[in-house]
């Protein structure tokens, strides 16, 4: 019986020292968890962190979208000046053409009268000098008239070339803020 109670108590022994070692093994279990709940304990702060920047980034987006609403209706009225823009130039043109074949109208006139005028000239060589006298009263009177119709049209052409520099430099004054526009929306 001894015998059996030495290999109980060294049975007993063995279990005690595997005891130990699973105690040990148990506190190194230990360890590691209280090692990984403070890294879960990191990762969830660093979680609520990166929800925070997610809802700051979400705000953001809605307030770049109303943004690009604004800008998309911004966009929308300049389309529609540009086109009454455009349909004003195209107005502006056909006055133009109008002023064009009016002042055609005065060449051929002016031609005209240079044409009388040449002709009045060579008739004056030929009459005496009674006839002369008589007629270089209308042919100043001619040449008075061809002066005030030739200062007329001078007028008329340049009102017509200062409407024409306006409508350019408005035109490029127009482009420029379209570039501008679509400059600055290609950018956002």
């Amino acid at each position: 019986m001894e015998e059996t109670l030495k290999q109980i108590l060294i049975e007993v022994q063995k279990v005690n020292h595997r005891m130990g070692g699973l105690e040990t093994r148990m506190d190194g279990f230990e360890s590691r968890m209280d090692g990984l709940e403070k890294h879960m304990s990191g990762f969830e702060k660093r979680l609520d962190g990166l929800e925070t920047r997610m809802d700051g980034f979400e705000s953001r987006m809605d307030g770049l979208e109303k943004h690009m609403s604004g800008f998309e209706k911004r966009l929308d009225g300049l389309e529609s000046r540009m086109d009454g823009f455009e349909s004003r130039m195209g107005g502006l043109e056909q006055h133009m053409s109008g002023f064009e074949k009016r002042l055609d109208g005065f060449e051929t006139r002016f031609d005209n009268l240079d044409k009388d005028m040449k002709e009045l000239k060579d008739g004056q060589e030929q009459l005496t000098d009674n006839t002369i006298n008589r007629v270089g009263f209308y042919i100043e009177k001619v040449a008075n008239h061809i002066d005030e119709r030739f200062d007329d049209s001078k007028v008329i052409s340049k009102e017509q070339q200062r409407i024409i520099e306006t409508l350019a430099v408005r035109s490029i004054t127009h482009e420029s803020e379209i570039k501008e526009l679509k400059h600055i929306l290609s950018n956002q």
